[in-house]
């Protein structure tokens, strides 16, 4: 069967949809957050097919820079987590889940390519995730006012290469 017209998500990514956050269509956010998740699980799973976490983390970086690049968009979580305390519980959840996920997705990442000598850095490899995942986020957003998507791949650059073995 096909779609009748966009999704809820792409309205949101689209710009459209922000004074649906709180209704009139209810969970119509709730329904966005799990397209945001099954898309960027489909999006890791796809990275996974390389071999090399250094390659990994790059390929990671670039679906940040991906979003920039469309109309200087920002991550939707990362959008949703700075008005955090004024969501409903479940968008709370949900944006935590999303943020959870990725960090195990990095720590095991990171952890392989530790193990492999591909990747060094000190420390546990969940507090790493947490810092790379802190870093993309906020490096999005500092790179909206300056320079756009050229000053998130200086950015992202530099991160990765602190770990590169």
């Amino acid at each position: 069967m096909e779609a009748a017209g966009p999704t809820v998500i792409d309205q949101v990514f689209a710009g459209r949809c922000h004074e649906r956050l709180d209704g009139p269509i209810p969970g119509a956010v709730d329904v966005g957050l799990g397209e945001v998740h099954v898309h960027a699980s489909e999006r890791l799973v796809a990275i996974e097919r390389r071999d090399d976490a250094s390659a990994r983390l790059r390929d990671y970086a670039a679906l940040y820079a991906g979003v920039l690049e469309d109309d200087a968009r920002l991550c939707l979580c990362g959008m949703l987590a700075s008005d955090f305390p004024t969501l409903p519980r479940l968008m709370r959840e949900e944006v935590q889940g999303f943020f959870a996920d990725n960090e195990r997705w990095l720590a095991r990442i990171l952890t392989e390519g530790l193990q492999r000598g591909q990747l060094r850095f000190t420390g546990r490899a969940d507090a790493a995730a947490k810092l790379l995942m802190d870093a993309l986020e906020g490096a999005m957003l500092v790179a909206r006012c300056h320079g756009g998507v050229a000053r998130f791949r200086a950015s992202a650059q530099q991160l990765l290469a602190m770990l590169s073995g």
